[in-house]
């Protein structure tokens, strides 16, 4: 099972106008525990690339990295790397090694 299996999301690429759009939403609309994963939406593969440096360096040194810089386009959401978790806007809080698994599936999706 995937990791957007397992927390039941879906990629979903759409041609507007001749570009390609991505999206990334709850699968069948369902809002949950879960919902706040949706802020990948916004992450293009550079800032998609950039959350999994900082995840993956987290992971080796072990450490929390307190004062976290945003990847592009998620200014409006808290994200914080709290060894050893992912916690999105104090609500929901995941472990590091889920998130960087989806983080890297959203990224082959965007390079497709």
């Amino acid at each position: 099972m995937t990791k957007k299996e397992y927390y039941g999301l879906e990629f979903i690429k759409l041609n507007q106008n001749g570009k390609n759009v991505y999206y990334c939403r709850r699968k069948d609309g369902i809002v949950d525990n879960y919902s706040e994963l949706q802020f990948i939406n916004r992450l293009s593969v550079v800032s998609t690339q950039f959350l999994i440096g900082d995840i993956a360096d987290t992971v080796v040194s072990q450490n929390a990295i307190r004062d976290y810089t945003q990847p592009g386009g998620c200014d409006h959401i808290d994200l914080e790397i709290a060894y050893p978790n992912f916690i999105i806007d104090e609500i929901l809080s995941l472990p590091l090694v889920d998130m960087k698994a989806l983080l890297e599936e959203w990224l082959l999706f965007l390079q497709s």
